[in-house]
């Protein structure tokens, strides 16, 4: 796998993120809710892949959701 271009399941949700290089930076993408947010360096976008629900509003509500249930 290309270090450009990562996937990855993530606990916090169960939803499939992934990380990319782009001209602005890193990219990572919510692939349930298809949203997406960059980061200028690629450690910084590695700290916030595993926590969808710190960049992606849908994840968010989900996991607040599941934890007043």
């Amino acid at each position: 796998m290309s270090d450009t271009h990562i996937i990855r399941k993530v606990r916090e949700t169960g939803v499939i993120v992934d990380l990319w290089k782009d001209f602005d930076g890193w990219t990572v993408h919510c692939s349930k809710h298809g949203r997406v947010c960059s980061w200028p360096t690629q450690k910084e976008a590695l700290a916030f892949l595993p926590y969808p629900s710190e960049w992606c509003d849908e994840c968010c509500q989900d996991v607040l959701n599941r934890e007043v249930a």
